[in-house]
């Protein structure tokens, strides 16, 4: 209820300050003014005149209707002092004999004051009028001796004269209210539709952001492996006898250039400070990928691993496949059906091919089971929705390509990851 009065308000008050207003009230007031004189002309007066001869001094009746006229210049900004004045003039014109023209000047100003008063004025409008429908009914059937049929013209005239200009306004501002309505509804939905796109953005910063600090940590126990083997090392020649030398200091810088690739590999990711505060875990190989592939099996779910890889790749392209296998596995576990998972590691044209195939679900198959259960343990990440995403990045982060998509009811993921080591083409 507070909202409409609130609407109502608010298209009252456009309707008062529109562009123009006061150009278009003087237009009509001129229009009016113009007809007015023109059916005096014809000798269109004296309305309640018992003689019908033409009326010699109808120009008289042109005072009140250029007053009126002038009137309805400001009906917008005094809707209802401008219909008081309105019907101050009908009745010295009605005294005069009555004049069509004034007529229409007063049907105008009561439907500017239907249109433009506030609500409060609109209610009193509507009780006046059918307060002097019912006066109008007693009027004409003590006038008639309690003829009906005069009694039914008497009602008949009210309402025309009374009570249709003000329904006549009540269903413009109707339809105005709808169209605003309308207009409002419309503006909520687009705002709604941004709000929700705004939000999948936010929730995909989100899950990159989650993805690259993963792999921050990952490149941190990288990094921090290769340190500790120098400084173990150096340690022992240190406290060892004299003649090793050469020996540990080319495996120091061996080691050296191994973390710095590792890291030149990966930087590219690191655009976000780690704030997760998680625990930092032991880096991921190529050597814990049977474990993850055994973390498949059961629940109607297959896992069949074929593995060629070298085990001499750059530890950011093993951790890059083992992320990648782990994803695809998760997605098939909760996308796929149940049924023989293919994972095949091979190597390619300088680089390691990693591929994973699992069948598709077809509702329309009957028959068709469940998709396998992925189980919690082992480590297995889960997915945010974002799973080709994520892998995508890893691949592409190393030099590499990834692809994913359904071939003859099977959904392959192949990712094609440079295996070569970056220290290789600096030095």
């Amino acid at each position: 209820m507070a909202l409409t009065r609130d609407l109502d308000d608010r298209l009252t008050l456009a309707r008062r300050t529109e562009p123009g207003w006061f150009r278009t009230d003087l237009r009509v007031a001129l229009a009016v003014l113009v007809a007015g004189l023109v059916l005096l002309a014809v000798g269109l007066s004296g309305l309640w005149a018992q003689d019908e001869a033409l009326d010699p001094d109808r120009w008289w009746h042109a005072v009140p209707l250029v007053l009126g006229a002038s009137v309805m210049v400001g009906k917008r900004r005094r809707p209802l002092l401008a219909l008081l004045a309105g019907l101050v003039l009908l009745a010295v014109d009605t005294a005069l004999g009555g004049s069509l023209g004034t007529v229409v000047v007063v049907l105008d100003l009561l439907y500017s004051a239907a249109l433009f008063s506030s609500h409060t004025g609109r209610q009193v409008l509507v009780v006046t009028a059918w307060c002097l429908v019912g006066v109008s009914a007693v009027v004409a059937g003590v006038s008639s001796e309690g003829d009906p049929r005069a009694v039914v013209m008497g009602v008949i005239q009210a309402v025309g004269f009374l009570v249709v200009p003000l329904w006549w306004a009540a269903n413009v501002r109707t339809s105005s209210e709808l169209a605003a309505l309308a207009e409002e509804r419309a503006t909520l939905a687009r705002a709604h539709a941004d709000s929700l796109e705004r939000i999948a953005e936010l929730d995909r910063r989100e899950s990159v952001q989650a993805e690259r600090r993963t792999m921050a940590r990952d490149l941190h126990d990288v990094v921090a492996g290769h340190v500790s083997a120098i400084a173990i090392r150096t340690g022992a020649a240190l406290a060892g006898p004299a003649g090793h030398e050469r020996e540990t200091l080319e495996m120091a810088r061996e080691t050296s250039l191994r973390a710095l690739a590792e890291m030149r590999t990966m930087i590219v990711l690191l655009r976000a400070d780690d704030r997760a505060g998680g625990p930092v875990s032991a880096p991921g190989t190529l050597d814990d990928l049977a474990a993850v592939v055994v973390a498949h099996q059961g629940h109607g779910a297959v896992a069949a691993l074929d593995d060629r890889a070298p085990r001499d790749l750059p530890a950011a392209v093993q951790q890059a496949a083992l992320r990648i296998v782990q994803e695809a596995l998760t997605n098939a576990a909760k996308h796929g059906a149940a049924g023989e998972v293919r994972v095949v590691l091979e190597p390619g044209d300088g680089a390691l091919v990693v591929r994973i195939m699992n069948p598709l679900r077809d509702a329309s198959h009957v028959g068709v089971p469940e998709p396998a259960a992925m189980p919690e343990h082992l480590g297995l990440p889960a997915s945010p929705g974002t799973g080709l995403l994520g892998m995508r990045e890893r691949a592409e982060s190393l030099g590499g390509s990834l692809t994913a998509g359904p071939a003859g009811g099977v959904w392959s993921v192949q990712a094609t990851i440079p295996a070569s080591r970056p220290e290789e083409g600096a030095r």
